[in-house]
């Protein structure tokens, strides 16, 4: 039997474009996408967002159904042309105010990204064969969903931004602005800053692996070898503060930045001014900093109050609290983890970071969005009637289990 193409369904007119992969047996039965279990799946994630499904435009990157139901199963030379026709079908629609690629297919064809589980809910800008710029909002495929029930509450989620996000055609990412590579009187000068204020100060710190190199003998026929790459302890190699969500300061901690033993010892003393300080500390996973600080280097972190793996885990014990999953859903941040280079990344494989500007931003921006979800849990946990269960069964264990972490069960 012929191929049978799905064609999309809608007027063309609708702000909303839902992309998806590719059609299955029921929709090669009925020549409409979405009308399957996914179809059901989708058309109700609409419905709890708020929306009809009259008001999005359906489609497809490839509008054959694949064998074994598998998009991989399409060599690339097949699919490639099916991605530019795509182009040119989003270039012919009216007006649209957000695309969303369901899967990491439709991901790879709007963005060039991979994963879709660490880029849905991010807030990208697509340009089309038009010139016209249009906000992109990936999500997990229904299929998928299938397959994993406790993802469900991403695209869920993801869904009711769409719908938000369908009233304007912004892209209204938030403004940070991330300081690297300071002088010692750039410390000095937040330092100051900090001091005169009272904002709640997030901290976040790095602890790549460090590299070294054993030479290896020649070969038996005398041919050179490289030397093997051994991966050392972790150790503090950056450390960022953070007083409001607009901007961080990324200290660097090692002494081939600062050239001097004497010039690092003043880095440091400035590290332990900044940890002492009476404002309220914010953390991510805060044990791991706050262990890695004293047990390292003998610095307490004075005044800390807020953890936002704890805030949120106080809000929803059931959700995810990685940073990344809680900023997709609760700030507007796109996606930035794999700004960290692959071979330092938080793994036990983790090595040295090979471009720094972009590691110490990445640790800025780190504490940039712990800052942010900070002040959005905060108001959350205080609307709820939380805020006193949070200190309660939260704050008051975070000496206690510090000190289980330094001398009794690691």
């Amino acid at each position: 039997m012929a191929d049978r193409l799905v064609p999309d369904e809608g007027t063309g007119k609708e702000r909303i474009v839902c992309i998806g992969e590719a059609p299955g047996f029921h929709e090669e039965q009925r020549l409409r996408p979405f009308v399957g279990p996914s179809g059901q799946m989708l058309n109700e994630w609409l419905t709890r967002a708020g929306l009809a499904r009259s008001e999005v435009y359906i489609t497809n990157v490839y509008p054959i159904r694949p064998p074994a139901n598998k998009i991989e199963a399409v060599p690339l030379s097949v699919l490639t042309p099916w991605v530019e026709r795509l182009h040119e079908r989003l270039a012919r629609l009216a007006d649209p105010y957000v695309l969303v690629p369901m899967g990491n297919t439709a991901l790879r064809a709007l963005t060039g990204k991979r994963g879709i589980t660490k880029h849905r809910g991010s807030i990208y800008e697509y340009q089309d064969r038009r010139g016209r710029r249009v906000k992109v909002i990936p999500t997990i495929h229904p299929a998928a969903i299938l397959r994993q029930p406790s993802w469900e509450r991403r695209p869920l989620a993801d869904w009711r931004r769409i719908a938000g996000d369908a009233q304007f055609r912004e892209s209204r990412l938030p403004t940070r602005t991330l300081h690297v590579g300071p002088s010692l009187a750039d410390l000095r000068a937040y330092l100051d800053h900090c001091r005169r204020g009272t904002d709640p100060l997030a901290v976040d710190i790095e602890t790549p692996r460090e590299i070294g190199f054993i030479p290896q003998p020649p070969t038996k026929k005398g041919t050179p070898r490289k030397p093997k790459k051994v991966k050392g302890a972790r150790r503090i190699t950056c450390l960022a503060i953070s007083d409001t969500p607009g901007f961080a300061l990324t200290i660097p901690t090692t002494l081939a930045y600062w050239k001097s033993v004497d010039t690092l010892a003043q880095v440091w003393d400035l590290v332990r001014q900044f940890l002492a300080l009476p404002n309220e500390k914010v953390l991510q996973n805060g044990h791991y900093d706050a262990f890695w600080l004293l047990e390292a280097h003998g610095l307490p972190i004075i005044n800390w109050r807020w953890d936002t793996l704890a805030m949120h885990h106080a809000l929803d014990a059931a959700d995810s609290h990685s940073l990344a999953s809680m900023a997709s859903i609760d700030t507007r941040q796109p996606f930035w983890k794999d700004m960290k280079d692959p071979k330092e990344g938080d793994d036990e494989d983790g090595g040295e970071p090979v471009d720094l500007d972009t590691f110490w931003r990445y640790n800025g921006l780190d504490a940039c969005v712990t800052r942010e979800l900070a002040d959005v849990y905060s108001m959350r946990l205080a609307a709820r009637g939380l805020a006193g269960f949070y200190d309660q069964h939260y704050r008051a264990m975070f000496a206690p289990l510090l000190s289980l972490m330094r001398h009794g069960v690691a």
